[in-house]
């Protein structure tokens, strides 16, 4: 028996639901009676919205559907079309500031809860199967597990705000780090990505590398030419970080940070604390971090100007840090909230 073509995002997901990898999507599409479906109800299954102009048939239905699926304009609004769609799951929405546990804490929180991460508006531009087993695996937690929505990515805590899915009963995260140590950890990440995709067929590989000024990464260079690159990283504008807690968490100064924390009650925690939090707030045991780079320069290897090149370019971010810290360590609590600061 066919599936009833849909005719909101919400029945669209559903379709979802029956999707099978070793099938794939046209198999999926297949499955679902297209016939009848107009113009205008497949607008509103993909885009949430009326058609662009007034036809009131077309072709192939089934043709019409899998080119919206694949399109900019069903992606790049996916992720709070998709927390609409099911307003009455709490929200738990991670502001992720880059090296700062973030990856982890996704992994953790994924065990438990339905989740959604940012990169969904990228996936069909590079592998519409990849984007189909996503939705099909947010709707197999959302069937199985809590009534919360898991929100992951480098998403601004502006985003949260403007959108206006944080609502009153959601709950707003993030973690925190020394910024200097942010920077480092970034240089070695960037060598990872690198090294694990030697010829940068992917976008972060490529932009960094080209960045850097290279065309490729060779695995077998010596310890001390990667040693050397990780330097040039620090030097190079556009790979180090600047004010990169700031830029997320407000318009990249610290008083812009302040007015947003003192707004929405998001929670702030400490990488040094992460271990401790993740334990006591959701009952979750961590035995490895995942995404953590190997640490092929530290501290110890910074000259007197890589150090204040990086001092130079976390000066608002410092200032968030140290702010965040005073009040941690005050209150002697493994987190805060953003109207204590």
């Amino acid at each position: 028996m066919l599936l009833p073509a849909p005719s909101s995002l919400r029945e669209l997901l559903r379709v979802f639901q029956h999707y099978r990898p070793e099938e794939g999507l046209d198999a999926l599409f297949a499955r679902v009676d297209w016939s009848g479906a107009s113009p205008r109800q497949l607008a509103h299954a993909f885009l949430g919205r009326p058609p662009a102009d007034g036809a009131i048939s077309c072709a192939d239905p089934r043709a019409e559907a899998r080119r919206l699926f694949e399109s900019d304009a069903f992606r790049g609004d996916l992720l709070r079309r998709m927390l609409m769609a099911f307003p009455a799951r709490q929200r738990l929405l991670f502001v992720h500031l880059p090296k700062c546990a973030g990856s982890d804490f996704e992994a953790a929180m994924e065990q438990g809860h339905a989740s959604l991460h940012d990169s969904i508006k990228w996936l069909g531009r590079y592998d519409a199967e990849e984007l189909a087993l996503r939705l099909h695996a947010f709707m197999r937690q959302l069937q199985k597990k809590s009534d919360t929505i898991f929100v992951g990515g480098h998403v601004p805590l502006r985003w949260y705000i403007d959108t206006e899915l944080y609502r009153y009963n959601d709950r707003l995260l993030t973690i925190v780090r020394h910024p200097h140590e942010i920077a480092i950890s970034f240089t070695n990440y960037a060598l990872l990505v690198m090294r694990r995709d030697p010829q940068f067929a992917t976008e972060d590989a490529r932009s960094w590398g080209r960045l850097a000024g290279l065309e490729s990464f060779d695995p077998t260079w010596p310890a001390a030419t990667i040693k050397d690159l990780a330097h040039r990283i620090i030097a190079t504008d556009g790979l180090l970080p600047v004010n990169s807690m700031c830029e997320l968490l407000g318009d990249r100064t610290a008083d812009s940070v302040f007015r947003n924390f003192a707004r929405v009650d998001i929670e702030i925690t400490h990488v040094a604390l992460y271990t401790a939090w993740l334990r006591a707030r959701w009952g979750i045991e961590r035995t490895y971090r995942a995404n953590a780079a190997p640490r092929i320069i530290t501290a110890a290897d910074l000259s007197s100007a890589e150090k204040a090149r990086i001092a130079a370019a976390c000066t608002e971010d410092m200032k968030l840090y140290t702010a965040v810290t005073a009040k941690l360590e005050s209150t002697g609590e493994l987190s805060v909230m953003g109207p204590q600061m």
